[in-house]
């Protein structure tokens, strides 16, 4: 067993998630035989572990990834080197990866997550358009989820752009593209050399549970966060909270008076820039300002050779287990 089966079996089992496998990091080695994983188990995890049961999720393990290679779904997990090492500064970071494309770019280059509201007013589109593609065109990723409105719009716009843009699922990476018009634009993102991420098995369908734990990825992902219009309850404060609780820069667009005043989706912007300190942006020079936060962000991580491995040892002693 390589390390991708080893840690899908082990989340495969009741009681078993991201917390515990990180905490036990160290004995996970390549190629392990089933037996040894067991007694790993055993020893270590949970000792009332029926052979049975481990044998079962060590079956399904056998057909995911039969399942991904049939689908050209790729894996990776949070001890190899073209994992998204960002990721693990989140509290709870996913330990393995499927994916659709490429992931390279977001070790090498600085990412933004451009979010908002699935239902924009016209200013909220046009400014989607115009921040993503100077995103875009600054050679910065641009990351978002796959959503209707604000989502939709940057991901296209940076594909416009002839940028890099990679889409967050809250789903498994074989079920229908949710929502199901954005079917032809994923195809595209995948056509222009970006990427389909999700950090769940194949099969498994949206829900708000996997709506709200996505939207970690994407700030996790992100050296940045960039709100384009919100309410002030929705799905985008996930990502604002997330992005706040790294320490990561979150820049909010400061819509004119005019449009908060007839607008509720814009008065979650408001609330983010008067109440939680997020950086405001309206002119250029305010988002090339925000711009140049997210690159030192980057090229810290970078210059202080923080991977994976480095992440890890660092929180690992503060991990409680999941069982």
């Amino acid at each position: 067993m390589d390390r991708n089966q080893i840690i899908i079996t082990l989340l495969n089992i009741k009681g078993i998630g991201n917390q515990t496998i990180l905490k036990h990091e160290s004995k996970i080695n390549e190629n392990m035989d089933q037996g040894t994983l067991y007694d790993l188990i055993i020893n270590n995890i949970n000792k009332n572990l029926e052979f049975d049961i481990f044998s079962q999720a060590v079956g399904k393990s056998e057909l995911i990834i039969k399942e991904c290679t049939q689908n050209n779904i790729l894996i990776t997990n949070f001890l190899q080197d073209d994992y998204p090492g960002k990721l693990l500064s989140l509290d709870n970071p996913p330990v393995i990866l499927f994916y659709k494309g490429s992931i390279e770019r977001l070790r090498s280059h600085p990412s933004i997550a451009i979010v908002g509201t699935r239902e924009p007013s016209n200013y909220g589109k046009e400014i989607t358009k115009r921040y993503a593609d100077y995103v875009a065109k600054n050679n910065i990723n641009v990351i978002s989820g796959l959503a209707k409105g604000i989502d939709s719009i940057a991901h296209e716009s940076t594909i416009q752009a002839g940028g890099y843009t990679a889409a967050i699922l809250a789903q498994g990476l074989n079920t229908a593209i949710y929502p199901k018009e954005n079917n032809e634009l994923a195809e595209r993102i995948l056509a222009n050399n970006g990427a389909l991420i999700s950090e769940y098995m194949p099969g498994l369908m949206p829900s708000r549970n996997t709506f709200v734990e996505r939207d970690r990825i994407q700030s996790g992902t992100s050296d940045g966060v960039l709100v384009i219009e919100a309410a002030k309850k929705s799905g985008t404060m996930h990502a604002a909270n997330s992005i706040l609780s790294l320490e990561r820069t979150l820049g909010v667009f400061k819509h004119p008076e005019k449009y908060v005043v007839n607008n509720d989706k814009a008065l979650g912007n408001s609330m983010l820039i008067d109440e939680k300190g997020a950086m405001a942006v309206f002119y250029e020079s305010e988002l090339m300002n925000f711009i140049s936060l997210v690159k030192k962000h980057h090229d810290y991580f970078i210059g202080n050779h923080v991977n994976a491995k480095d992440n890890l040892e660092r929180q690992v002693d503060q991990i409680s287990f999941d069982i």
